[in-house]
């Protein structure tokens, strides 16, 4: 077991233990998802079984039916003595456990000695075949003698177990008095599972499928009385008489299930739903069939499957470990690597989805994907990763499509956002009309431009933030910014920068903010490697305090990172760029990998693609801390890929590891 937060749940056992004396235990690590699992059998022990109720009456006592390979020894019958012993706990009873391996033959009582021989043992508990119900007698089913019945209802019973009477040749009036008689037996005794059978079989005898259908399904929840072979049986008789329903189709996977009859249920999801839509039902029974079939024998067939039927339920995030795992056998490569690369691209994770498209084969399906995952880029301004898909097309097939078209767009925007002006005078003649003068550039990044700049008409010095050409011919990223920019111009914080508007100076989009002379955060640890504790928690609280004030009015930074704190030259700390980071993000708030410094700082729902609140923020002030603390990231990897998995699956370490001199307040704090 790894080692993990104390206090935090982390082994998961569960115990199946189904009607033919098999015991399944599994164990799940909920922080690795590992599992391990077991089969047994219950060997009896030279302990006196547990004493059971005399039977009331003096009715005759139906033959007993030979017991199945797998189930162990019955224990000898009963002494008189014993059979009117009166019930009392005298001492526990205990049976001996042993693993069941494969080609293990279980011991048996000489009473039935004759039924096991040569019959492997199955850690599955897989049944032999069940009789065909068709059969002029009904094998199995429980003798009418278990029952208090009137003699009339008893001697119907009988004749229909024996085969002396059928469906036509009895009187409706007949079997419906003895339904009756069932159904208020089952009222008194709802567990009664000889009674429920009968029931069953009745109803279908007389054409009632639907109710016959729905005694099956409240058998179901009855799981303490519940005989999955009787079940069955009763499911076998009822198809006999009708087409299979999906609900009957359902009680009968449930049964198999309950049997440990996982590939043969599976199979018959296979026969019954090819090439048509399965129900929602069937589907998470299917998911359910494969887990249960992989903690008895692991197989990448069925790893896959259970990922296709999670992605088929919306259970996308479930399904991706599931294709992963099964990704490294060769025959199922391909289908696990295309199913990752769409799960991800579902989740807005378009550069993990172009990781994945890269290691397939670039046949005509995975080139259409590449197009339209290129387009999805440049939708959402991912634009050096769509140039890297188009110039991957151009180079596999120079005429595909308009690839050369969008490559030369994108190459221009390029080109257009990475030269800088050629003076100041030029960048003042773009604002000649404007109420800004502009003094010098500041920094230049993937959204655009920040100048310093003056505002003619509040005559105070200003940062301008210039959306770049592509984002300010994209209405939706214009649209976003706007409406940004009107939440953010409500804080009004003494540690948050202040933004004054949001001005279109012709085709530009320009955003006037608070100037603040200083430096980033980012810088100083550049420069300093790491701050001592008290700094730590004086420019921590300050972020904070900003947070929480933003959190109040429902806005959400989503990009926080010591880029975007600033400390001025009078040592005041401010927080910057509040809302700006979802205007080159999808409608969902996801955060994009081609920005590799966020990467580092996104909580893991970002990373996935998930819903976003006031948590990640809370994430990434942790990731800050640990930074400004330990001179180190808690996470780092060579691609920004690596980095966000480690987000997602690993537990961040202790700073204290890193260094020792950090107060364990602290050290509990920023975790």
């Amino acid at each position: 077991i790894q080692q993990a937060k104390a206090g935090l749940p982390r082994i998961q056992v569960t115990f199946h233990i189904n009607a033919d004396g098999m015991v399944e235990v599994s164990a799940e690590d909920l922080a690795t998802r590992q599992q391990k699992a077991i089969s047994l059998a219950i060997a009896p022990g030279d302990e006196e079984p547990p004493r059971e109720r005399k039977r009331r009456g003096t009715r005759r006592q139906p033959a007993k039916q030979p017991t199945s390979p797998e189930v162990v020894a019955a224990p000898p019958p009963r002494t008189a003595e014993k059979a009117n012993a009166q019930i009392h706990v005298e001492r526990f009873h205990t049976a001996a456990f042993r693993p069941l391996r494969k080609g293990d033959t279980v011991a048996r009582s000489d009473e039935h000695a004759s039924h096991a021989t040569k019959q492997p043992a199955s850690p599955t508990g897989t049944q032999q075949p069940l009789p065909d119900t068709a059969d002029k007698t009904w094998p199995e089913i429980p003798h009418p003698s278990e029952l208090e019945l009137t003699p009339t209802t008893a001697q119907l019973l009988e004749q229909l177990a024996s085969g002396e009477a059928s469906a036509t040749s009895l009187s409706a009036e007949v079997v419906k008095a003895a339904q009756a008689e069932l159904e208020n037996l089952l009222a008194t005794t709802p567990g009664n599972q000889a009674a429920r059978e009968w029931l069953i079989r009745l109803l279908v005898l007389n054409g009632d499928i639907s109710e016959a259908t729905r005694e099956l399904r409240e058998w179901l929840q009855q799981p303490a009385s519940l005989n999955p072979r009787a079940l069955l049986r009763c499911v076998e008789y009822l198809e006999q008489t009708t087409a299979p329903s999906d609900a009957i189709v359902e009680i009968r996977l449930r049964a198999l299930s309950a049997l440990g009859r996982y590939e043969e249920a599976l199979e018959l999801i296979d026969n019954l739903y090819r090439g048509k839509d399965v129900p929602q039902e069937i589907l998470q029974l299917e998911a359910d069939l494969c887990k249960s079939a992989l903690i008895v024998s692991p197989s990448p067939k069925i790893e896959f499957r259970l990922g296709r039927a999670l992605v088929r339920l919306g259970h996308i995030e479930q399904a991706v470990p599931y294709f992963q795992s099964c990704s490294s056998a060769s025959e199922l490569r391909k289908s696990a690597n295309h199913a990752l690369a769409l799960c991800y691209w579902k989740k807005g994770l378009l550069y993990l989805a172009w990781q994945k498209l890269q290691a397939m084969e670039p046949d005509d399906e995975v080139k259409d994907m590449m197009y339209r995952l290129a387009l999805d880029m440049i939708q959402s301004g991912d634009l050096q990763n769509a140039r890297e898909v188009l110039e991957r097309l151009e180079g596999l097939e120079p005429n595909y499509r308009d690839v050369r078209a969008q490559l030369a767009r994108l190459r221009a925007n390029s080109t257009s956002q990475l030269a800088a002006p050629a003076s100041i005078a030029e960048a003042n003649e773009a604002f000649a009309n404007s109420r800004f003068m502009i003094l010098e550039e500041i920094n230049r990044g993937s959204m655009g431009v920040v100048y310093r700049a003056r505002d003619k008409i509040l005559d105070e010095i200003v940062a301008l933030k210039v959306l770049n050409d592509y984002l300010a011919n994209d209405p939706n990223a214009v649209e976003r910014f706007k409406s940004e920019a009107r939440a953010a111009k409500r804080l009004s914080h003494p540690h948050i920068v202040r933004i004054h508007d949001m001005f279109e100076i012709g085709p530009k989009k320009v955003l006037s903010m608070e100037y603040i002379e200083g430096r980033d955060l980012k810088t100083i640890l550049h420069e300093r490697g790491r701050l001592e504790p008290a700094e730590v928690v004086r420019i921590a609280r300050a972020v904070c305090e900003a947070l929480a004030y933003a959190h109040e009015l429902q806005i959400i930074h989503r990009d926080i990172k010591p880029a975007n704190i600033m400390v001025t030259s009078t040592n005041q700390v401010k927080v910057t760029d509040f809302g700006i980071a979802r205007t080159v993000s999808s409608e969902t708030a996801t955060m994009k990998l081609e920005t590799v410094g966020s990467v580092h700082y996104s909580s893991p729902e970002q990373l996935r693609g998930g819903f976003t609140d006031e948590k990640s923020d809370i994430y990434s002030i942790g990731v800050t801390l640990f930074e400004m603390i330990t001179g180190q990231l808690p996470f780092d990897g060579e691609t920004p890929v690596a980095v966000a998995l480690k987000h997602i699956q690993n537990d961040p370490p202790h700073p204290s590891a890193i260094r020792e001199d950090i107060p364990k307040s602290l050290d509990q704090i920023i975790l």
